[in-house]
């Protein structure tokens, strides 16, 4: 994760400021799991789906329960991965693949 920008305040998270770190993994057979310091917060599975409004990123639980606000892909190719919050005062969030 480099940053996340929105919200109501409409601020700028980065990990200098926030003193977090966090990552978003995506794996192959379609599971997830958003790490804050190398800790699972959240983990489950996830769909990519193309909409009228671009491609969304669903993400559910074992139990098909909601997890994380969908999200639409802003930027795919190249870097940073650029995801937005589906709600109106959600985030856009950069992050960078790690090799």
């Amino acid at each position: 994760w480099v940053t996340s920008t929105g919200g109501f305040s409409g601020r700028t998270l980065i990990p200098e400021s926030t003193g977090e770190t966090w990552r978003l993994v995506y794996k192959a057979d379609d599971t997830f799991r958003l790490e804050r310091a190398d800790t699972v917060v959240i983990g489950g599975r996830f769909e990519v789906a193309e909409t009228s409004d671009g491609l969304r990123v669903r993400y559910k639980s074992p139990t098909e329960q909601i997890l994380m606000s969908d999200q639409f892909v802003e930027r795919l190719r190249g870097s940073p991965l650029v995801l937005r919050d589906e709600c109106c005062d959600g985030f856009v969030s950069e992050y960078v693949r790690e090799r």
